[in-house]
Formats: structure tokens, sequence, C-alpha cells
């Protein structure tokens, strides 16, 4: 049986493979057929009275044909943004480390020194798959303020490739602001400033003259893509 703090991951996970088998006219029989499992343990899944390793979430994903996000997240994404599927993770979990890999998450805290991102302690972690980790590149980070919404919503998170500093006007990048620590905003450039924009309109527009900025340590990264709810 799953520990206490799994326990509602795990009874959400099975209420939705439950509607999916349901809306393909499966009984629990047929599905652990396919799975090569009893009927039992279906029933085990349904009512998260047992966890579900990684790797049989994803045939159960493939059989009922859809997303193996589709189990914990509401997946009506409205950003053009990627989304993508993550997976929250015990030290249990069994998974395939040649397609998936387990992330630390951090979370931007007041003012401070965010350069190296991997110097920060991790809050929770993750596990995602490869295509998404850019070869060890990516740093996920828990987003704390709402100035990015409603495309980037407070507690989303969101994958910041720290190697690729590459500015490119009009795309979302980490900041690092000396006087404020780290923001995500969308970046413009003009003859002699830098505009930081957000998609929120209760929050202003930052104007920072160009010839302030530190330009080695100014972008911590670009964002690749986001992970939420709507």
């Amino acid at each position: 049986m799953p520990k206490t703090k799994d326990k509602k991951i795990f009874i959400e996970i099975g209420k939705r493979i439950k509607q999916r088998r349901e809306e393909f006219n499966y009984t629990q029989g047929m599905l652990g057929e396919l799975l090569d499992v009893d009927y039992r343990q279906i029933q085990k899944y349904e009512s998260g009275n047992s966890k579900i390793a990684i790797d049989y979430l994803i045939k159960i994903a493939k059989i009922l044909k859809v997303e193996i996000s589709f189990f914990f997240l509401n997946n009506k994404t409205k950003s053009n943004i990627p989304s993508l599927p993550a997976y929250s993770i015990s030290d249990e979990t069994t998974i395939d480390e040649s397609k998936y890999q387990i992330l630390p998450v951090i979370a931007f805290v007041g003012a401070g020194k965010f350069i190296d991102l991997t110097e920060i302690e991790p809050i929770d972690k993750l596990l995602f798959p490869k295509e998404f980790t850019v070869n060890g590149s990516i740093i996920i980070v828990k987003v704390a303020g709402a100035s990015m919404e409603p495309m980037i919503r407070k507690g989303a998170y969101i994958g910041v490739d720290k190697d690729d500093k590459q500015f490119t006007a009009g795309e979302i990048y980490a900041i690092y602001l000396p006087y404020e620590g780290a923001v995500i905003k969308r970046v413009y450039l003009d003859l002699d400033n830098i505009i930081l924009k957000s998609e929120n309109k209760n929050f202003p527009d930052m104007v920072i003259p160009t010839k302030k900025v530190d330009r080695e340590n100014f972008i911590i990264g670009k964002v690749k893509w986001v992970l939420q709810k709507f």
C-alpha cells in the first residue's frame, strides 16, 4: 500500500484509469489481460491501494490511447510553450532509465545569486522523459509569482535550459536582477534599453538601461517548457 503522502496521488491516478477503462467498455479483467496481470491488481490500481510503476502506467496509457499526463494533469494547455508529462516519484518508484530521468526541483525565492542554479537546495523531485532534459542542461524551477499568468501560473514547473543564453527578442527567459533576484519574463531590446515584459497586465514592464546590465550573468537560461494545471 502507498505511503500516506503518496495515497492521494495514486487515488487520483486510479480514478482516471477507471474512467478511461469504462470509456473503452473494458472490464477490469480485460485490462488485466492486456497488462498480463490479474483483475484484482487492476482493482488495487483503481482504488489507489497499490503503487503503479511508471512502466505499467506507460503501458496503460498506450492501451487506453492517452498521454501519460492524462492520469495526473488537467491538460488544457493554452500556452505556446510546450507542455509535457511528468510523474511525482518516491524512492521505491521503478523507472526505465533509458527513457526517463529524475530531476530535482528548485524554487526562486527572494533576491540572491541564481547564476549557478545547481547550488540551490531542491524542494522536490520529479520524473521526466529524457527528451525534455536536453542532455542534462535543464533545471526545473517552481514558479513563485503571478507575473506571467495566465501563460505560466503560480506554482507551475518550468524547464530552464541554463546552456541556452542566446538572446531572441520576445522569447521567455529566466533573468537575474541584482535588486530582485531571479524572474521569468519576455525579453525585448531597443537601442538603449532591455525591456522585460510580464504576461499579467497588472505587472508593469521593467525597463533597464543596457549599460547597467551585467551581460555575462543577466540571462540565466531560456524557458523551454512548462508543466502546470489549468
